[in-house]
């Protein structure tokens, strides 16, 4: 047995396919065929039921996923630990949206990173489920995310900043000057959203859906520079949390009603290890009022 195997078996009995596995884990479908049986042949069980339209566990195979995550979660551990042991340092992997990327790396590179040349740092921006996925498979190590309710016991969290949504509109727009809009406001209106795959658009067609609206989407970007400049060229409507919108060109912000609040968090894997940047980015959240003044 071997933590290749395991993985190839993991990654199996997440998709319930082969071939969903194997295009994953850019590998041939046979290497991940072949550490399957290898894993059955080794230990004398079957770990797989194989149907027409996939593959779920046995009452084996789901004793053995169980012991295959803890084992796997423990060799990364191991990993961060003696990495971080060795290097002295380590590569700060951080996940963010493009809005919160925003608001909130400016003061990240002009305070906390200044202070802390030592840390390399990477930064992917992509929607929520794009970076949980990566957090969830080792990938990134903190998280900067928007939500409405708690987070689950998988992660932990701490709070960074209340923000609110609202409708960015042309400055010349019909519906600049109200004092507030709903989505019945904006049923005929052209719309420009963030992807599908992102929080803050899943919240906002939410609204729509409760209201009974299919809203006439003009664009989907994750490109917060597109929205922008579609708003300002008074082709679509989008909506921004509010202190973007209030810097965005020829565009004026007006509150969404009811209002629209979110919670932006600094969130990462519970049980995990904890080295030295992580510890110093997390104690920078919880002590600091940075963000507080930046927003």
């Amino acid at each position: 047995m071997t933590l290749t195997q395991l993985k190839y078996f993991q990654t199996v009995c997440r998709f319930g396919n082969i071939t969903q596995a194997s295009d994953y884990l850019h590998i041939s479908q046979p290497s991940v065929t072949a550490a399957i049986k290898d894993l059955e042949k080794e230990f004398k069980v079957t770990l797989f039921t194989r149907q027409h339209r996939g593959m779920t566990l046995t009452k084996e195979g789901s004793v053995f996923l169980e012991q295959a995550d803890s084992l796997l979660e423990h060799a990364d551990q191991v990993y961060q630990i003696m990495n971080d042991l060795g290097q002295g340092r380590r590569v700060l992997r951080i996940g963010i949206p493009p809005m919160i990327g925003a608001l909130l790396l400016p003061c990240l590179y002009h305070d906390f990173f200044c202070y802390h040349p030592e840390i390399q740092v990477h930064v992917v921006e992509a929607g929520r489920h794009e970076l949980t996925r990566l957090l969830m498979d080792n990938q990134l190590d903190v998280l900067f995310l928007s939500h409405q309710t708690p987070w689950g016991p998988e992660f932990k969290s701490v709070p960074v900043a209340s923000l609110e949504t609202v409708c960015c509109l042309p400055a010349g727009h019909h519906l600049a000057k109200r004092d507030y809009i709903t989505v019945w406001d904006l049923a005929e209106e052209p719309l420009i959203l963030f992807k599908t795959s992102f929080f803050h658009t899943e919240t906002l067609m939410a609204r729509f859906e409760e209201a009974g609206i299919t809203p006439k989407i003009l664009f989907h970007t994750n490109q917060l520079s597109t929205m922008g400049r579609l708003i300002s060229d008074n082709l679509a409507i989008g909506f921004l949390f509010r202190q973007l919108a209030q810097s965005t060109r020829n565009a004026v912000s007006v509150p969404l009603q009811p209002p629209l609040p979110v919670q932006v968090s600094l969130v990462w894997k519970s049980g995990g290890y904890l080295f030295g940047s992580m510890n110093d980015l997390i104690n920078y959240v919880k002590n600091t009022d940075c963000f507080s003044h930046s927003l």
